[in-house]
C-alpha cells in the first residue's frame, strides 16, 4: 500500500492505533470467503489505477467499501451506536445500505485518519499532535 502513506502515518497517531488495524476497517468480517473476496476486487482495482497512474491525489471509498467501513464502524461500536440504530428505524433513510441514514465519518470526519487526503503529503510534512 506504498500509495497509502498518509493514512497510515495519520492512522498511527489516531486513536485506533491500538486496536484497528487497515484490515479491521476496510475489509469485511463477516466471512473468510467476503474478506478475500474484497481484496481481490480492490487489489485488481489498485493494481490497475497504479498501473495507468489514473489515481488522483485524494483517494475516495468506493460505494462497496463505504458500505465495509460503515459496517465495520457499527460493528465494533455497537454498544454505542445502539440506539441511534433504533432511532433510525422510525426515520426514513437517505441511503439505502447506510444504517442510520448517514455514515459515520459525516460527523467523525478527523477518525482516524484525520484531516489529512491527499496523497502528495508526506510523513515528514504532516502535523500530527
Amino acid at each position: 500500500c506504498h500509495t497509502m502513506n498518509t493514512h497510515y502515518a495519520t492512522w498511527q497517531h489516531s486513536s485506533h492505533r491500538g486496536r484497528a488495524t487497515c484490515v479491521d476497517c476496510h475489509l469485511p468480517r463477516d466471512s473468510v470467503f467476503n474478506k478475500y473476496m474484497a481484496k481481490a476486487r480492490d487489489g485488481f482495482n489498485h493494481s490497475m489505477a497504479m498501473t495507468f497512474k489514473t489515481y488522483g491525489y485524494n483517494l475516495r471509498a468506493t460505494d462497496n467499501a463505504a458500505k465495509r467501513i460503515q459496517d465495520n464502524c457499527i460493528s465494533c461500536h455497537g454498544n454505542i451506536v445502539s440506539q441511534m440504530l433504533e432511532n433510525a428505524k422510525l426515520y426514513s433513510k437517505t441511503e439505502s445500505h447506510v444504517q442510520m441514514g448517514r455514515k459515520c465519518w459525516e460527523c467523525h470526519r478527523e477518525v482516524p485518519h484525520g484531516i489529512t487526503r491527499n496523497l502528495t503529503t508526506t510523513q515528514e510534512n504532516l502535523v500530527l499532535d
